[in-house]
């Protein structure tokens, strides 16, 4: 029974690992996206990688993640729960800025008005929120989330995605708690994944990976990040504005065309939820105005 169990655990973990490898592409095609100022796939492929990393590093250290969803935040908590990611690491994630210098405050979203945002949480929370939005289901944004943010995220999160019961030292002793301790501290440590692979070619990937990237020894600097803005005025939602102080034919537009894309897309339940209610509002505009 036992070698089963090390059947099985050998084979998760090297699912584990494959997951691993394909947030891998996906950090580096974020990165090429962000560098092309392709943001909307920027804010997808981000949101993909961090994601896998942390499914992958569940499945290695036997963590229960099936009701998180793809909702970042929630799945580093229940991940953190277990593996303690040390706060010295966390605090290695930059705070946003706008370009005067002043932090960035929330305008929208789940957070407080006023409040700063930039902390690593809210990062996590923020990228889902607009990462996820595939289907432009709503508008948006975005001057908040950089490049130098989701190479920390990575950073931080990504050296985690090993077994601490696998590493020996040169006398077959377990090394995993001191490289855990190093690494809760945020030191640097290579998990020997597509990455690493990728630092040491001689190519485009390469260099889509290592440009401007502190995070990494190999760093090919070449001047400051940029700081890319995206500002997303989606159909539904102008539709919704327009209907607001319009006819009663503009209201019913709105009605019919938010009732056929749900039932013929399938939406995040957030999103779904915002074209319920935004329905339900304008229905009782259009009864207010009816009476008139």
């Amino acid at each position: 029974m036992s070698k089963v169990l090390n059947n099985v655990e050998r084979y998760v973990n090297g699912y584990a690992s494959d997951l691993i490898k394909r947030a891998d592409k996906d950090y580096i095609t974020a990165r090429m996206c962000y560098a092309n100022e392709l943001i909307d796939n920027f804010l997808w492929n981000g949101q993909q990688c961090i994601e896998k990393y942390l499914k992958a590093i569940a499945l290695i250290h036997k963590i229960n993640v099936k009701e998180e969803g793809h909702r970042l935040l929630q799945l580093f908590k229940r991940v953190n729960k277990k593996i303690k990611i040390g706060q010295q690491s966390i605090d290695i994630f930059p705070v946003a800025k706008m370009p005067d210098g002043s932090a960035i405050k929330y305008n929208k979203g789940t957070r407080k008005a006023g409040q700063e945002y930039g902390t690593f949480y809210d990062f996590l929370d923020r990228l889902t929120y607009l990462g996820m939005n595939r289907y432009s289901s709503y508008s948006y944004y975005t001057n908040d989330i950089g490049i130098m943010q989701l190479d920390a995220v990575v950073y931080i999160i990504r050296r985690y995605g090993w077994s601490f019961d696998a590493i020996v030292g040169k006398e077959g002793k377990p090394l995993g708690e001191k490289i855990k301790a190093d690494i809760d501290k945020g030191s640097y440590y290579s998990i020997q994944g597509y990455l690493e692979k990728v630092e040491k070619q001689e190519n485009t990937l390469k260099k889509y990976l290592l440009k401007d990237n502190f995070y990494y020894p190999k760093l090919i600097k070449h001047g400051n990040y940029p700081q890319c803005s995206l500002f997303v005025n989606h159909v539904l939602d102008r539709l919704y504005n327009d209907a607001e102080n319009g006819s009663v034919e503009h209201k019913e537009t709105y009605i019919g065309v938010a009732n056929f894309l749900l039932d013929n897309l399938k939406f995040d339940c957030r999103t779904k939820k915002i074209i319920k209610d935004n329905i339900r509002a304008m229905y009782d505009k259009t009864i207010i105005q009816l009476k008139q």
